[in-house]
């Protein structure tokens, strides 16, 4: 089993080899067959396949980055990779350099030594194959290539090496240190986005939490009491409101009593109003008394408003004769 950069792996051989041990032998991928082997030949035995590919990069042009990060999760061995192809490999952490006092000065960066391998990039993996890597690298630093370590694995949190140019950053020289070239460092999205949170957290505790706090209380409180102050005047209004209307109503009603009351006293016995009633009513009953006669005539003889004469006489109705039985 295997935990690195790469994830999680885990190799076994043929039941054979597993219960009695064994070796393989085989040729890595793109190597050309070798001389036929003699007698007393020798051959390193590596842990497994992948190790044994590795042995035939030979050529490894170094490169020193000093790192400002933590380091911890890059082990020697873990890929050097150029926009996600593996390039090259650690060679060494934290390696003794002139320059550097030690590890407890301030603003010490680790020195991490890699190799890019003329053999993973299409090169002749020769002399002229690594000064092919050095000018190209060299080229690319001028133009703002730079390296990070980003998280290979979330699991067992492996690092690995990462080159990118980057367009924002400023361009550095060309560095050497202990006549090994130096990439220039640029820090990781992860460590990025936690210098940005602590640059946050120590802001929030320069702040007075406490002094905010409690002013936010105390406007909190005195929003309360306006609060309730606005209720009481929106009750006060209330009341004034249902006040004003039912004295409105109260006036209304007086002004409607006094009216009856008038109309009442306009009517009453002893008023003018009711004599003139009166005094109409008695004219009213003395016309039509006068009129009787003229309405008798007029039921009698209708039309005697047309012709006019004398009157005629009354009849007057006679009495029953009574008649005798005589003898001869």
């Amino acid at each position: 089993m295997d935990l690195n950069a790469n994830g999680v792996k885990v190799s076994t051989g043929s039941l054979e080899t597993f219960l009695t041990n064994g070796v393989t032998f085989g040729i890595p991928e793109d190597m050309p067959t070798g001389d036929i082997i003699t007698e007393r030949s020798y051959f390193d035995i590596h842990p497994s396949y992948e190790l044994a590919s590795e042995e035939r990069y030979l050529q490894n042009a170094a490169y020193l980055l000093l790192v400002e990060d933590t380091v911890r999760g890059l082990k020697v061995g873990a890929p050097v990779e150029y926009r996600g192809l593996v390039i090259g490999k650690v060679l060494a952490i934290n390696i003794e350099l002139s320059s550097h006092k030690g590890l407890l000065e301030n603003s010490y960066d680790i020195p991490i030594l890699i190799g890019i391998q003329p053999g993973r990039v299409g090169r002749t993996d020769d002399e002229e194959g690594l000064n092919f890597v050095y000018q190209q690298i060299d080229q690319w630093v001028e133009q703002g290539l730079m390296v990070t370590l980003k998280i290979g694995n979330i699991l067992t949190g492996s690092l690995f090496v990462d080159l990118q140019h980057y367009d924002n950053e400023p361009v550095a020289k060309n560095l050497q240190i202990d006549n090994l070239k130096v990439i220039p460092f640029r820090a990781g999205e992860f460590s990025q986005i936690t210098d940005k949170v602590s640059s946050i957290l120590d802001t929030l505790n320069d702040l007075k939490l406490q002094t905010l706090s409690n002013n936010a209380n105390d406007m909190l409180l005195q929003v309360s009491e306006s609060a309730t102050s606005l209720q009481s005047a929106s009750e006060n209004v209330d009341k004034l409101l249902n006040s004003v209307e039912q004295q409105k109503m109260t006036q209304n009603i007086n002004n409607t009593l006094k009216n009856l009351d008038l109309l009442l006293q306009t009517y009453s016995k002893d008023s003018r109003t009711n004599q003139e009633i009166n005094r109409t009513m008695k004219d009213l009953q003395r016309t039509m008394k006068d009129l009787q006669p003229l309405l008798l005539q007029l039921n009698n003889t209708p039309n005697s408003l047309i012709f006019t004469g004398s009157r005629p006489s009354d009849v007057i109705p006679r009495a029953k004769q009574s008649t005798s039985k005589g003898t001869n």
